[in-house]
C-alpha cells in the first residue's frame, strides 16, 4: 500500500503516513447538489486527529 503526505486544513500540521507510527486524521469528501448554496462543487478537508478533537468532538460531538 502506498503511504503519503497529509496536511491539516485548519492547523497545517503534515502528517507522514510512511512513518511506522504516524498521526492519525480524518478525511472528509462531499460532492454537493443542485439547488444547494455549493450547487454541483466538490469539497474534501482533511483534519489532524488534535483538530478533530478541539473543533469536531468536543464542539459538536459532546454537545448530543
Amino acid at each position: 500500500m502506498k503511504k503519503y503526505e497529509v496536511i491539516c486544513d485548519l492547523c497545517k500540521h503534515t502528517i507522514d503516513q510512511n512513518e511506522v507510527e504516524s498521526d492519525d486524521y480524518v478525511h472528509i469528501e462531499k460532492e454537493f447538489g443542485y439547488f444547494s448554496n455549493f450547487d454541483g462543487e466538490h469539497h474534501s478537508i482533511d483534519i489532524c486527529s488534535k483538530c478533530y478533537e478541539e473543533h469536531i468532538y468536543l464542539k459538536v460531538m459532546q454537545g448530543r
